[in-house]
Order: C-alpha cells, then sequence, then structure tokens
C-alpha cells in the first residue's frame, strides 16, 4: 500500500470528470490507387460498432427497402471520415469492409452523435433521433410540395441511401439519386421519388377525360350542368397531376448535408458466416466469431443493476475468451462492453472480472486502457478492487484522469465529517495524501492538498476538530522538495483566505516549519503576489505554473490571508534571527489580516495587534510594510490606534507614512484621539502637521496645544474626524471651534503655558497673522504682569489693530474687481462663473492709508471693521461708481447691509450680501493679478 498511487500525476482541471470524447477508432490510411480518384481517412468507428443499435438493425430509408438474398443478413459497419484539406474525394467502395460480405451502399444518418455519446452506456438512443422519414403523400394520396427535412437540406423523401458519396474539404457530403441498388427496392410508399424512379406508376395517375352519356329520361338542363360539373372535377383533377409531374420532373438528383460524425456502410453476409472479418489497412483484419460479437453487443447494451446474475457471468467468461486474441480491436472493444454495463464496481481481487480488467490495462494499447481508466475512475467511492486497478493503471493515466481517481480515494477514506468510517478513517486518508505528495511523479501538490480539503470539508462544513488537527500535524508538506513544495505554497496562500486547512497548513507546516528553507520559499512566494493591494481578485483555478519558458506565475490571493490567533507564526517569523526571512516577513504582511473580533474574542485580536506593534518597535528602522498592513485593517478602531502609535512612536519615515495613511482613510481616529492623555494628542496633531510638509525643519503649530485640555473632548472629535475626510485643518481655522474670541482669551491665562501659547497662537491666525507674529504676541500676554480676561481682551483689541492693519498693508495692489450674482436656486450656495451671472468690472488698485487700505481715486469708499479682518464697504450701491452699463441696471441702492470682503487662502477678497426680493446672492470678488 506504501506505493498505491506511485505514479499518480495530474494538472487540475476543477470540477473536470474525464470521459471519452468520441468513438474508439482505427486510423486506415488509403494506398494511392492508379488512375483513382483520391480517398479521405476513413476509420472504424469502434464504439458505435459496439454499442449503436443501427449496426444490426432494419435499413430505414424514405426510397428504398433493402432486404438480404435468402440466407444471408445485414450488417452495417459504422465508419468516420476525415475530409481532404484541397479537393473533393469520392468514396465508392469503402477501404474498410467485411469479408466475405457484399458491399451494398452507403447511408447518410443527420448527425445525432451528441445525443449518442450524452446518453447513458447501454442506454439505446432516442429512435426519434434516427433517420425518419414518412410517406409524402397525405391521407387523400397528394404529394407535399418538395421541401428541406429536419436535417437542414434535403427534399422530403430523398434517398438516405447512395453507391457512392462525394466528400468535400469543408465538411459535407454529396451523392446522387440512383436509379438501382444492390438488395434495394422502392418502397411501397409513394412519394416525389418512388415516381421519379418509376414513370409507370406517374402516368398511371394521370387522370381520363370522362364520358358523359344523358340517361333516357334526364332533362337537357340536368344533364348540361353534370358535363359542366364532371368536366370541372377532369380540369382539377387534371392540374393536380401537373403539378405532381412537375414537382417529381424538378425534384433534385444530387444531395447534399453536413458530414455527419459517422457514415455507414452496408454489407450483407451469409447467414452460414462464423466470425466477422473486417479487413482494411493495418491493424486490420480483425476477425470476431458472431456468437463472441453479439455477446458483445448484448452486453454493451445490458448494464448490470445489482449483483452479476449467471448469463452476466457467462458474458463475462465470453469476453475473457475474445480478449485472449490480444488484437487491438478486441482490446478496445472488450473495453468498450466493459464500460458500458457498469461492471467495474463488480470485480473481486482476482476473479474472472477482476483478471479481465487486468489483462487490458496491461495490453499496452493506450485506447483500450484509456476506456478502462476512465471508468475506474468515475467509480467513486472506489472499492478495494477498483482501488487496486487504479494502482496498476497508474502509469498509463492522463493528469485528469489521475486528479479523477484521486478525488475518488479520498473520498473512500473518510466519513462525511472527517472522522473515521467507511474506508479506513482519517488515518488512512493521511496516509494516502503523504504517500501521494512524497510522489516525485505523482499529482502536483496544490491539487492534492485541494481535494484533501475539500474532502475533509464537504459541503462546506466544518471538519470535526480532531480530524482538522490530524489533518495539519500529520499531512507532510514541508517535506516535498523543489516544485512540488512551490505548488504546495501556491495552493495554501491562494486559499488561506477561504479555506480554513489551507489556512492551517499555512500557519502551521509552511511558514511554521522547522526547516528554514521551506520558511524562505513560502515568504518568497507571498512577496511575489501580483496585486499591490491587501485585497485581492478571487483565486483562480489554475496554479500550477507556466510552460518551460513562459511567464512567471505568482499567487492570485483569494482575499488576506487571517491571523487568526496570538501564536499565529507570522510573528515568529517577523522577529526572525535571520535578517533576510524577516525582511521578507515584514514585506509579506500586508497580505495578512486580524479579523474584527467581537465580545471574548475581541481581547485576543488586541493582543495580536499588540504583539505585531512591539515586533515592528523592535527594528531598526521601523519596517514601513505595517502602514500598509494596519490601513487595510477590517477593524478601523484598532487600525487608527496602531497608526496612531505608529505616528508617536515610530521613527520618523514610518511615522510620516503612518500619519499621512489616515489623512482620508475614513478611520475613527476621533475614538482614538478621545483615548489618548491629553499631552499625547497634542503631540500626535504636530507629528501629523510635520508629517504633510516636505522640511523636516518645520516648526511646530502652536495651536496643538489646545489638545491638552483634558475637559475638552470635543475639539479632539473635531480634528480626528476633520484628517479621517481627508481635510487636515489650517491652523487659523482652531479658533473657530471656540464660541467667542473670549473663550480663547480665557484659555491664554492658563497656567499651562503650552495651553496659554495655543490660544494666543489660535487668536493671532484667525485674525490674519503669520508664525512670526504668533511668537511675539504670546511673548506680550505672557509679559503681562495682571493675567485676566478683562486685561487681555484690552490687550487683544490693541495686537488685533495691529494684524489686521499689518494684513490689509500687504494687501495693496491691484486686482480685477467682478460681481456674481448667484441663482437662488443654489440655495445660497457659493456663486462661480459657471453657477451664476458674472459681470467684469475692471481692475483697480488697493493703496495703504494710515493702518488700513482704500481703493485709488477712492472710487468705491471702503472701511475697515475692528471686530474682524475685512475690507467693508458700507454701500453697496457705490459700485455704480464704476461706471458699468450692466452693473448700473442693477438696483444696489436697495441693499441696506455693508458687503464685508474677507481674505481667502488664494489671496482673493471676496464678500456676499443678499440682494433682490427672489433670495438671489451677490459676490464681490477682488482677484489679485499677477
Amino acid at each position: 500500500m506504501l506505493r498505491l498511487f506511485a505514479a499518480l500525476g495530474l494538472f487540475v482541471v476543477v470540477g473536470c470528470f474525464c470521459f471519452w470524447a468520441g468513438p474508439v477508432s482505427a486510423q486506415a490510411p488509403l494506398l494511392p490507387v492508379a488512375e483513382q480518384a483520391p480517398e479521405p481517412g476513413v476509420d472504424l468507428d469502434l464504439d458505435a460498432l459496439v454499442r449503436d443499435p443501427r449496426v444490426s438493425a432494419d435499413i430505414e430509408d424514405p426510397l428504398w427497402t433493402v432486404q438480404p438474398r435468402p440466407g444471408a443478413r445485414l450488417i452495417a459497419i459504422p465508419l468516420t471520415v476525415t475530409p481532404l484539406a484541397d479537393r473533393d474525394a469520392e468514396l465508392a467502395a469503402p477501404p474498410i469492409g467485411l469479408r466475405a460480405g457484399r458491399f451494398l451502399a452507403w447511408q447518410v444518418v443527420p448527425d445525432e452523435s451528441e445525443a449518442l455519446d450524452a446518453r447513458r452506456p447501454g442506454v439505446p438512443p432516442d429512435p426519434g433521433l434516427l433517420l425518419q422519414r414518412g410517406n409524402a403523400f397525405d391521407l387523400g394520396g397528394q404529394p407535399d410540395p418538395a421541401a428541406p427535412d429536419a436535417a437542414g437540406s434535403l427534399p422530403e423523401g430523398a434517398p438516405a441511401l447512395a453507391r457512392r458519396l462525394t466528400i468535400t474539404p469543408d465538411g459535407r457530403v454529396r451523392w446522387k439519386l440512383d436509379r438501382s441498388l444492390p438488395g434495394g427496392t422502392i418502397s411501397t410508399n409513394e412519394t416525389t421519388y418512388t415516381l421519379k424512379l418509376d414513370p409507370s406508376a406517374l402516368r398511371a395517375k394521370q387522370p381520363e377525360r370522362p364520358r358523359i352519356t344523358r340517361n333516357a329520361d334526364e332533362d337537357s338542363r340536368d344533364f348540361r350542368a353534370r358535363q359542366i360539373e364532371a368536366e370541372r372535377e377532369f380540369r382539377d383533377e387534371l392540374a393536380e397531376f401537373r403539378d405532381l409531374r412537375d414537382s417529381v420532373f424538378n425534384a433534385p438528383d444530387e444531395f447534399e448535408q453536413p458530414l455527419p460524425a459517422r457514415l455507414w456502410a452496408i454489407f450483407e453476409a451469409p447467414d452460414t458466416l462464423t466470425d466477422y472479418t473486417f479487413v482494411g489497412p493495418d491493424p486490420l483484419p480483425w476477425p470476431v466469431s458472431v456468437p463472441q460479437f453479439e455477446a458483445l453487443r448484448a452486453r454493451a447494451a445490458s448494464p448490470v443493476g445489482g449483483e452479476l446474475d449467471a448469463e452476466a457471468r457467462d458474458d463475462i467468461a465470453a469476453l475473457a475468451d475474445l480478449a485472449r486474441s490480444n488484437h487491438v480491436y478486441t482490446l478496445r472493444a472488450v473495453a468498450l462492453a466493459l464500460a458500458e454495463a457498469d461492471l467495474m464496481d463488480h470485480a473481486r481481487p482476482n476473479d474472472a472480472l477482476y483478471r479481465l480488467i487486468q489483462r487490458v490495462l496491461s495490453s499496452g494499447d493506450s485506447q483500450a486502457q484509456r476506456i478502462i481508466i476512465t471508468e475506474l475512475v468515475s467509480t467513486v467511492p472506489p472499492s478495494p478492487s477498483t482501488a487496486r486497478l487504479l494502482k496498476d493503471a497508474a502509469a498509463y493515466m492522463t493528469s485528469e484522469e489521475k486528479l479523477a481517481s484521486l478525488r475518488g480515494l479520498f473520498s473512500s477514506r473518510t466519513g462525511p465529517r472527517g472522522t473515521g468510517a467507511p474506508g479506513g478513517g482519517i488515518d488512512s486518508l493521511i496516509d494516502t495524501a503523504n504517500t501521494v505528495l512524497a510522489d516525485p511523479e505523482g499529482p502536483p501538490a496544490g491539487a492534492v492538498l485541494r481535494e484533501l480539503a475539500a474532502t475533509a470539508a464537504p459541503d462546506g462544513r466544518a471538519p470535526d476538530p480532531d480530524a482538522l488537527r490530524a489533518l495539519v500535524n500529520r499531512v507532510n508538506i514541508d517535506r516535498l522538495t523543489a516544485d512540488r513544495l512551490d505548488d504546495a505554497i501556491m495552493y495554501c496562500g491562494s486559499s488561506a483566505a477561504v479555506e480554513p486547512l489551507a489556512s492551517a497548513w499555512l500557519n502551521h507546516r509552511l511558514l511554521g516549519s522547522t526547516n528554514p528553507a521551506v520558511v524562505k520559499r513560502t515568504l518568497e512566494l507571498l512577496n511575489q503576489v501580483r496585486s499591490e493591494s491587501a485585497i485581492f481578485a478571487p483565486l483562480l483555478t489554475g496554479f500550477f505554473g507556466p510552460p518551460v519558458g513562459g511567464p512567471v506565475v505568482r499567487m492570485e490571493l483569494a482575499g488576506p490571508i487571517p491571523i487568526d490567533a496570538a501564536n499565529h507564526a507570522i510573528y515568529r517569523v517577523l522577529n526572525a534571527g535571520d535578517p533576510e526571512v524577516r525582511a521578507l516577513s515584514w514585506s509579506a504582511l500586508p497580505h495578512f489580516v486580524i479579523p474584527a473580533e467581537q465580545g471574548r474574542d475581541a481581547q485576543d485580536a488586541q493582543q495580536r495587534f499588540d504583539q505585531l506593534l512591539n515586533a515592528a518597535f523592535a527594528q531598526a528602522p521601523t519596517p514601513l510594510p505595517l502602514v500598509d498592513f494596519l490601513a487595510d485593517q477590517p477593524d478601523g478602531a484598532r487600525a487608527a490606534a496602531g497608526l496612531t502609535t505608529v505616528t508617536l512612536y515610530a521613527d520618523r519615515a514610518a511615522s510620516r507614512a503612518a500619519a499621512r495613511a489616515l489623512v482620508g482613510s475614513g478611520l475613527p481616529l476621533d475614538e482614538a484621539l478621545v483615548g489618548m492623555e491629553p499631552e499625547t494628542r497634542a503631540d500626535f496633531a504636530a507629528r501629523l502637521y510635520a508629517a504633510m510638509v516636505a522640511d523636516d525643519s518645520a516648526e511646530r503649530p502652536l495651536v496643538v496645544g489646545l489638545l491638552r485640555r483634558p475637559e475638552d473632548a470635543r475639539l479632539a472629535q473635531w480634528f480626528g474626524r476633520q484628517v479621517a475626510a481627508g481635510a487636515v485643518p489650517e491652523p487659523g481655522q482652531w479658533a473657530g471651534q471656540f464660541v467667542s474670541e473670549d473663550a480663547l482669551l480665557n484659555l491664554a491665562a492658563s497656567n499651562d503655558p503650552e495651553i496659554a501659547k495655543a490660544a494666543v497662537a489660535a487668536l493671532v491666525l484667525a485674525a490674519g497673522g503669520g508664525p512670526r507674529q504668533v511668537e511675539s504676541v504670546a511673548a506680550r500676554f505672557e509679559q503681562q504682569p495682571v493675567r485676566t480676561v478683562d486685561k487681555f481682551r484690552e490687550l487683544w483689541r490693541e495686537v488685533k489693530k495691529d494684524l489686521h492693519g499689518d494684513r490689509l498693508a500687504k494687501a495693496a495692489g491691484a486686482y480685477r474687481i467682478s460681481v456674481v450674482l448667484a441663482d437662488p436656486a443654489a440655495g445660497g450656495a457659493p456663486a462661480d462663473a459657471s453657477g451664476g451671472r458674472v459681470i467684469i468690472l475692471g481692475v483697480l488698485d488697493l493703496v495703504p492709508d494710515a493702518g488700513a487700505v482704500r481703493f485709488a481715486a477712492d472710487i468705491i469708499p471702503v472701511a475697515v471693521p475692528s471686530d474682524k479682518l475685512a475690507i467693508r464697504i458700507p454701500q453697496v450701491g457705490a459700485l455704480k461708481n464704476l461706471d458699468n452699463e450692466e452693473l448700473a441696471e442693477l438696483p444696489l441702492d436697495t441693499v441696506e447691509e455693508p458687503l464685508d470682503l474677507l481674505p481667502q487662502p488664494d489671496g482673493s477678497w471676496v464678500g456676499r450680501v443678499p440682494f433682490g426680493d427672489e433670495g438671489q446672492i451677490l459676490e464681490l470678488h477682488l482677484d489679485p493679478l499677477e
């Protein structure tokens, strides 16, 4: 049993069960004959010869009735024909025939080969699929017009028998109407073609003109009416006859059909014949006795359902006697009969049937072997006898057959849940798997493991825990060599996301192997995964390597590989002492995932994250693939916490990568920030701002100190949500999160100097100041002897006036001025050149004016508000001073409230004010000129 499948090998074709795809036939090359038209290749269709009922059935034809002479019988020999490539070929007498038989005719049967090949072995084909053409005349004796039949192009009633055929290069067969046929008589069922061959029968149908005589006492008018009616009937009958005559005359004499899968050569053989000897090119002649031939066909037509009866045993003995001739056709015919009769499962060790099957397998004829092997591998589950026969047949199997046999053998060795009986239980299953895996000529290891996994968990059910443990620990995956090991790794890696057993093998026997070479090779193949994402394309069915010289085939994962336990082997290799293994491990990490766990498993999931972070921080530098791994984890809360930890504590490269991965990630960063210590929150925000700029010397934004306030989780939530949505807040936006300037002034008096500086920074930046001004203003606040809100408010008024003046002075320059009237349908949303009416007013200069600005020539009066940084136009109607016709038509004088132009990040100034009675919005734009 140790070498039960020593020669099993296969190429995986998922879901493929191998049945013979066409007739078993013998090639009959034709010898050239002087002055004879070339003939196509003709083969004996042994498959049909054994199992098709037409071999010995009556010949059915619409035109001819074929009867053998007294003391003779008919036999139809099925032949397959291959056309010549470049010219027509003639078939007269077939090159394969019957010794002592007389050739009568060819028969062209419509191609129902698919129905014949698809039927269950031994079940006769549907008679409705055979050539059946009925009487072309209706009950009144009138013929239907000649028309194509169901085959597609033959006129109704056309003959299917001919003495000579023409085979065309494009795969069609042509023949002519024969006037006579050996052994054939014209059918008594009148059709267009029976009349065509028997003109006297046609002439007999011609109507005669009626002779009408007057009765003695008949009125002349009645007599005349009777004459007219008889003449009318005669004319109608004559017209019908002429139509019939024309249809007979015009019926085609030549016919054409697509070349069917097989043609039939009809022979007449004497009843006294004791054997059929089929003659033709090598390996013919083939003699087989008539009783053996009939027994062969009878057994093929009668599948054995239950136990073998006496008749079946007699047939087996007859087949065994027939097989002794060792003729290749005999062996193939015996194999076909055994397969058609469903006899494989009835073999018992060393009985007559077992020895007969062995004889065919050891015959050396590949076609006979193929028939037996196909039937053996489809016997699921295999019996002890068929399993032994499969062992003998392994050397002759194709890859597909070996896969099918392997599937059957596995299914016979374990119960529905992999717990044991029938078939020897899990131990036998593992022994079989290890034997096949160890065989260098055996099936690809990935296919063996795939079948093993499917057997252990049928119908998607989880394997029994004990069986799963045995399969994981005892299947020798890590002892394979070279290509077989690669094949196993490819299967386990590709299927780990969807197949628990594959995931367990990858964890315990590949990444967890005690053989460093196995671990390294597993990581190398994982690093060749084609996709750069942690979510991969669905598993392809074929992954067993390209042809020699072809492109490298890489794994395509069904999904990320689960890290389902805190003792997963990935942690061991991430901390490996071998630097190369360690580097490969971190590079492969983005192909893994820690599943989102709930309830009792949540604590274990957190431990898996913690172990991973600890392993990363033990490396120098911090492995960058850690960031890709965390960013793709399904547990968003732990992913956010992990990325913030890396941002805070990793080296600069990994910290920057983690911070940037959080921006726009959609992760619950707000929850992670709320859970941090206040000082840590501020430090994280500072690192995130630093990650957004390329300059390593960029100063830490002072506003992040506002996150140090332990009682204010709201600000941390705002910042986290902004970052996760992809909008890192500008430092000047922080002041907007407070209800008033007084709230920030109150914080400026804080005993925590970082909070105090942060509050001042928020005020300064919101007022249009820059980082340098932040430092100087913060120093002024810090130096105040009286640190109250009232004192700070007074100081802030002075500071803000100076800040506004500086900012306005810097705003001096030339601007293009325009008005945009927003559509009321926009709901008050900001207008732009594509969303409203735009009026270009020209170019104006803003000039400095005693700490403020004004328009040149005071063409539009402006003011500077004390409470905010803005350029205020007190009277919107003053815009008409710009002398624009479109603007002059607008009722600007009706706008009573002032318009404040506010600074924009791009250097422009924009103000908005309600306008008109229909809810319009007037926007004034000042866009700086380059």
